[in-house]
């Protein structure tokens, strides 16, 4: 069907701490103040259907419907909550343009959400990493290269950085530039339109997180140079090379171009085109290269044609392995800073990077953008952008 998606509204929160000052504001207080900020630029246009990501949802009672309802919108709006590890949110945007597509919906409300602080299952992940690395726990390489299950995405990335031959020193000057762009972009206020301030409690007065916390603005190269491998004895990733998981919730409102148009509504952008792909064992960790370069084959554009691109960067090599294997020029490539840089929160990353993206093409006026994710070790999504003219 001829029925084009208009992107119309995109915000989020700032990416806080674990722990930090979010850690009192729950999953579903998060959501519904982003939903409530972008569903305003309906201008009373229905809302259909809500959809949101989370991989870790600490409400387990449907977390969308929860902050649908939170957020004081139309209790007639049905909701559900997506799970798809780090692709969450980006899986949720894809069945709202899929909605909108097939005449379903015109008006979708996407979240994603992740409140890793409160999660009983990151937090225990976290502490026994810390407590292996702490203790001297950690195997050789060698020891798991033959035992690597699909989403230990730590030792996928080791065994990236092996496969690209990376070294720990190229890792190292990736992270601090991400890093670099990050503290640039924060400091020049660059960053504050695509943010909703989140309230928490400061004690005796209001208190709002306007800015993302886990920006490290005391680290140095020079202690990017000497930290301690994290996953392995052997390992080429740290705590800084790697990304800090984080808080954060992202919105998105889609709507049907037409529709938008017919009630007075300037899309900020058009959803060009998107893809879901899985790849086989021996292509472990580029399955978001692949992703890319699918993508751009289907819409008939060369890498040098996208003026933007949002590539998820849990670990450098990572990001790496995606603009080496593509030939993508570096400053095209997150340039307000990455996920090692912002935070990762988990399944609410790829909608968080979307948003990014959505802003930073308005701010250069740029006409494409690419958002790419892992989805898990064998799978990734990625989304084409076009500025709308």
């Amino acid at each position: 069907m001829d029925r084009n998606i208009a992107v119309i509204s995109a915000r989020r929160t700032p990416c806080g701490k674990i722990p930090g000052v979010l850690s009192g504001v729950s999953d579903v207080e998060m959501l519904a103040q982003v939903f409530r900020k972008v569903a305003d630029s309906t201008k009373g246009v229905p809302i259909d259907v809500a959809l949101a990501g989370s991989a870790f949802p600490v409400e387990r009672d449907n977390l969308c419907r929860k902050a649908v309802l939170s957020a004081a919108l139309s209790p007639s709006i049905p909701a559900a909550t997506v799970s798809k590890t780090c692709a969450s949110s980006d899986e949720a945007l894809f069945q709202g343009i899929q909605a909108i597509q097939c005449g379903r919906a015109d008006t979708v409300l996407i979240g994603g959400v992740e409140k890793n602080s409160n999660s009983p299952h990151i937090l225990g992940v976290m502490k026994q990493k810390i407590k292996n690395a702490i203790q001297g726990n950690l195997p050789f390489y060698d020891s798991v290269a033959e035992q690597i299950q699909e989403n230990d995405m730590a030792y996928l990335a080791e065994m990236l950085s092996r496969k690209y031959g990376f070294c720990r020193e190229k890792l190292d000057h990736y992270a601090y530039q991400s890093l670099e762009k990050a503290r640039r972009a924060q400091n020049s206020g660059c960053l504050q339109e695509e943010i909703l301030p989140v309230p928490y409690d400061g004690g005796d007065k209001p208190a709002y997180l306007c800015a993302d916390e886990t920006v490290q603005n005391d680290a140095s190269f020079h202690d990017f140079q000497h930290a301690e491998p994290l996953f392995l004895k052997d390992g080429l990733h740290t705590r800084y090379t790697a990304a800090p998981i984080s808080d954060c919730a992202a919105a998105i409102l889609l709507m049907e171009e037409r529709t938008a148009l017919k009630n007075g509504i300037r899309p900020k952008a058009i959803i060009k085109d998107y893809l879901s792909i899985g790849v086989p064992l021996h292509n472990v960790g580029e399955a978001m290269g692949l992703c890319v370069q699918q993508l751009l084959s289907r819409a008939s554009l060369s890498v040098a044609e996208v003026d933007l691109y949002e590539i998820n960067e849990a670990f450098a090599a990572q990001g790496l392995a995606v603009i080496e294997a593509l030939g993508i020029p570096p400053e095209r490539v997150n340039v307000n800073g990455g996920n090692i840089a912002l935070g990762y929160p988990v399944g609410a990353t790829g909608l968080r990077m979307d948003v990014t993206l959505l802003w930073e093409m308005s701010r250069r006026k740029a006409r494409f953008g690419v958002s790419v994710i892992s989805a898990g070790g064998h799978m990734s999504q990625a989304t084409l952008f076009e500025t709308w003219r």
